[in-house]
């Protein structure tokens, strides 16, 4: 039986799903031995779960569940495979409506706002966010909807974690937060986005090669103190469903007793999703951001004594019932445009709009 179908039959909560984007093998979990809004220093025994983005703006607007803290369990059933395709059916509701927040004039007001910060030498970038809102004539099913999803070409890892029966969350991530066997951790830094069509602009863009470089500059700095050495690839671009990104793989020899919890804590959020000088772009997102990110732009994986493997929850859905809630972002630095930044947020959540309209 394909994971996807198991797990949509158990009845325990949560639920979590994982597919490596090398390899393809799966895994599935549900039910909680133990449960905690962080991961253990010491687990011996394999944890699932995320870590939410760490800023809520008081004034922001909130479709998470009780302030959706971080979660991570021990699961109680725990089913591993490879993909089979699945036989369900793949028919969605109606789409009735959309509301994105901030809305194109307002999310216009807040580029050049936070391009005048820029300017002024107070910041060097700051990754933006919308929240997208499409309502349905009835409730969506989630696992429909992942099926769907997991269909996409390109380079992603597929997740689910669905804490309760209401609400659900899942994607398609590009970006490895990081990996780790033993004491050898594998990590990247992923920036800049073009269509597939226009490939070579990520080549030729000062904008686009200065965004990557700034995420590749902050991992070094946040890592070099836990590891002996941090060894990077050949800049390349990579391919996901339908978009090219900048890429720097890195390899690193962490030194010993470093954890993951350790690990999470530092990397998440990335300038990928933050922006440089972390501490004033966040300080900016939280007086700026009109809505909660909640697991958005988090650290979502797994982990146990041997290994690990977390990626950043982006290119992901929230599911509440009839509504499914879109994020997407981008990072604004010297020489973004509030209508080339929007694009881009289009081109982000495509691969959702086009199973609906």
């Amino acid at each position: 039986m394909p994971l996807v179908d198991w797990l949509e039959k158990e009845p325990l909560f949560p639920k979590f799903y994982w597919e490596n984007r090398e390899s393809g093998e799966q895994f599935a979990a549900a039910g909680a031995v133990a449960t905690l809004s962080h991961l253990p220093i010491e687990h011996k025994e394999l944890w699932c779960g995320i870590a939410r983005f760490p800023i809520v703006p008081s004034h922001a607007q909130s479709v998470w569940e009780s302030n959706c803290p971080s979660l991570f369990f021990l699961p109680k059933k725990i089913e591993r495979g490879k993909v089979i395709p699945s036989s369900f059916s793949s028919v969605f509701p109606r789409l009735l409506q959309r509301e994105d927040l901030p809305s194109r004039v307002g999310w216009e007001n807040r580029v050049e706002e936070t391009l005048n910060a820029i300017g002024q030498g107070a910041l060097e970038k700051v990754v933006l966010a919308r929240q997208t809102s499409l309502s349905f004539n009835e409730d969506i099913n989630v696992f429909t909807l992942l099926r769907k999803v997991m269909e996409r070409k390109g380079r992603a890892t597929f997740f689910l974690l669905q804490a309760s029966l209401d609400q659900a969350f899942l994607g398609a991530s590009p970006e490895k937060l990081y990996a780790r066997k033993g004491e050898i951790l594998k990590t990247e830094a992923l920036a800049g986005t073009v269509l597939q069509e226009k490939k070579e602009l990520l080549f030729k863009s000062k904008k686009l090669q200065n965004e990557v470089e700034l995420v590749k500059i902050h991992l070094e700095e946040l890592l070099f103190p836990l590891c002996e050495k941090i060894t990077w690839q050949p800049q390349t671009a990579i391919q996901t469903a339908n978009l090219y990104h900048l890429y720097f793989g890195a390899t690193a020899h962490l030194k010993k007793e470093t954890s993951d919890a350790a690990l999470i804590s530092l990397l998440n959020p990335t300038a990928a999703l933050g922006g440089k000088p972390r501490d004033a772009a966040l300080n900016w997102l939280l007086e700026k951001e009109l809505f909660d990110r909640g697991w958005y732009g988090g650290a979502i994986g797994w982990a146990s004594a041997q290994e690990a493997d977390f990626s950043v929850a982006i290119r992901s859905a929230l599911v509440v019932k009839n509504q499914l809630h879109l994020f997407s972002g981008a990072g604004i630095l010297e020489g973004s445009s509030p209508a080339n930044e929007w694009e881009e947020l289009e081109n982000k959540i495509a691969p959702y709009m086009k199973l609906f309209l």
